[in-house]
């Protein structure tokens, strides 16, 4: 009887502890956007890995540009997103040709975006009434940053 509650207080330690570290270790599984620009394996490799590059990945994603809408009180210029060539590992050159935009299914690791160190990019997309502006590449690290301080890494 006594190895039983001895096995379940284990067990019960194990469970709870585990527990908590899954609640304190960052979230490692890939946005599944990052399937369609990298490998497979090189995108499990970084799963895997628990790599902070694939935090980064993730982050990037969504945080390295904002949406503004053409149709505004102040006209938005910028570069034509069509002249954007798409990363390809063929040596055929394609360009920029999606028609509509979805914040959760758009993937920006798929073009070959310009981005400045310390300035923003605008890029205008007529057909889908928006403007993507890219933050510049020193904010979104300190950004990247700041994230990863808020869960718990350093």
């Amino acid at each position: 009887m006594k190895i039983i509650n001895i096995s379940f207080l284990a067990l019960f330690f194990f469970l709870t502890i585990s527990g908590y570290s899954q609640t304190q270790s960052p979230n490692y599984t890939p946005d599944p956007r990052l399937y369609e620009c990298m490998k497979k394996a090189d995108v499990d490799k970084l799963s895997t890995e628990r790599s902070e590059l694939l935090l980064y990945y993730n982050y990037y994603l969504s945080n390295s540009y904002y949406v503004v809408k053409l149709k505004s009180e102040k006209p938005v210029t910028g570069l034509d997103i069509h002249t954007v060539p798409a990363n390809t590992d063929n040596s055929s050159v394609s360009y920029f040709a999606e028609k509509t935009y979805d914040p959760t299914t758009f993937n920006v690791m798929k073009y070959n975006f310009t981005r400045k160190l310390d300035g923003f990019t605008t890029f205008v997309w007529e057909e889908a009434g928006i403007a993507l502006v890219f933050y510049p590449t020193r904010h979104v690290q300190a950004n990247f940053k700041d994230y990863l301080k808020s869960i718990g890494i350093n």
